[in-house]
């Protein structure tokens, strides 16, 4: 028994870093177009943008890496889109590369947060919930304490009379 919760233990800990790495790493190929797109424009004193002979080229490919960027948009953070001014569309990306600096503070700092071995067994604990909320359901802090405990409970006493319910359940199918 020992062994198994070992064993869940490691590969939860290890699936966490390298979830932690791989957003990272995504993260920076966000930023990195980003930065590519920025580079090749910039705002005359007018007010309109001066593109650079490949700024076109970069649009092109900022937005083909818009649905990997929309993973890390929030809700408040501006849309690129092609029926947008060119200028609406620099200015719109500067937000979201200024956005997506802090956000990659924040991925960093989850990073080191995943090396907590702590962290590892509270994801473990909150493991019921996990697959409820992955299937829409959604319960309250209080709600969530409870049935992660009551399923926990459940699954050790579930354990401790798995001989008594394999004889039941056999007397059971066997009668019927």
């Amino acid at each position: 028994m020992l062994k198994i919760i070992l064993i869940v233990f490691f590969i939860v800990y290890i699936g966490n870093i390298l979830s932690s790495i791989s957003k990272n790493l995504k993260m920076k190929e966000c930023i990195a177009v980003l930065v590519a797109f920025l580079d090749v424009g910039n705002f005359s004193s007018y007010g309109t943008i001066i593109k650079n002979e490949n700024f076109d080229k970069y649009l092109e490919e900022l937005l083909r890496h818009y649905p990997k960027i929309c993973k890390f948009r929030s809700f408040h953070d501006p849309s690129l889109s092609y029926g947008k001014s060119s200028a609406e569309i620099y200015i719109a990306a500067t937000e979201l590369y200024h956005s997506f600096l802090m956000k990659q503070n924040f991925l960093i700092n989850d990073l080191f947060d995943s090396f907590n071995p702590i962290n590892t067994v509270k994801k473990i604990i909150t493991l019921p919930n996990t697959i409820l909320k992955f299937f829409g359901i959604t319960l309250n802090i209080h709600h969530s304490r409870l049935f992660n405990l009551a399923i926990w409970v459940i699954t050790y006493a579930l354990g401790m009379y798995q001989n008594e319910i394999k004889a039941f359940l056999s007397t059971l199918l066997k009668h019927s």
